[in-house]
């Protein structure tokens, strides 16, 4: 009875010579996968240079507009007056 109390140290010992004699196991990477395709922003479009001058204009007029020294009627007549 006295011999079933006592743990066994044998197992232990097993189990650790065990592990020693085996080389280690390499780990494995795990597959990358790509769920979402990355796309390049449209290419802008060319703009003549009429346009760049009527896009500045109206850049200043909306600028005029917001510190209050052009009023709103007469900025949409100068701004339609570009788009024309």
């Amino acid at each position: 009875m006295l011999a079933a109390t006592v743990p066994s140290v044998a197992p232990a010992v097993a189990v650790e010579a065990f592990a020693a004699a085996r080389p280690p196991t390499p780990r494995r990477r795990r597959p990358v996968h790509v769920t979402k395709a990355i796309q390049a922003p449209p290419p802008t479009p060319a703009v003549n240079p009429s346009q760049a001058a009527a896009v500045a204009k109206l850049k200043e007029l909306e600028s005029l507009q917001s510190q209050g020294l052009v009023g709103e009627t007469q900025y949409q007549a100068e701004a339609q007056e570009l788009f024309n």
